[in-house]
């Protein structure tokens, strides 16, 4: 019995060693994220995007310190229903103004070579909402995601809309801004 004893005892702090080993050299080794690069693919030419980013975001940190991601629609009838989720890359929390990312939506008159800022059909609740360093996946409890139904897109009449979200970072006052490009369904 005694022998059965030892014997289990010594197997326990083998155990025991070995994982500690494992923590040690785990705990030494620095953990590093880098985010893939993203890949911003535009729906609009090549002038249009040049005119957008020299009239509204010249001096932003535009798609590499936030990224935004579209969700795949469940059901092939909402296919007008965009969810997207915004990403911090950054080594600092991002304050956005609002519950929505500070969302705003453009559409771009080819005629005119301007981009209008559209009117969103509600507000989204005027509460600031931060997201923390290095939040580079969909995280449903911290709420990265924000949602314009089929009723709000359809209502722009417009095939393509541009979806621009900013931040401001919590240490450095830097401005952090992405934007997603988005087909519309027109026909029923």
């Amino acid at each position: 019995m005694r022998k059965i004893i030892s014997i289990s005892l010594g197997a326990l702090l083998m155990a025991l060693v070995i994982l500690l080993g494992i923590s040690k050299i785990s705990n030494n080794q620095s953990v590093s994220v880098t985010p893939t690069p993203y890949p911003v693919k535009s729906l609009f030419s090549k002038e249009a995007n040049e005119t957008f980013i020299s009239a509204h975001v010249s001096n932003i940190d535009l798609n590499s310190g936030i990224t935004m991601e579209k969700a795949v629609p469940l059901y092939s009838d909402q296919v007008n229903n965009i969810s997207f989720a915004v990403f911090n890359h950054a080594d600092e929390p991002i304050i956005f103004s609002d519950q929505g990312f500070g969302l705003v939506v453009f559409r771009y008159d080819d005629l005119n070579k301007l981009w209008e800022n559209l009117q969103l059909p509600y507000a989204p609740y005027r509460e600031a909402k931060t997201l923390p360093p290095k939040l580079e996946t969909w995280d449903f409890e911290i709420n990265n995601s924000w949602d314009l139904l089929e009723n709000d897109t359809t209502a722009f009449g417009v095939e393509r809309l541009r979806l621009y979200v900013s931040g401001k970072g919590q240490t450095t006052n830097k401005i952090y801004g992405a934007y997603l490009d988005v087909p519309i369904s027109l026909s029923p």
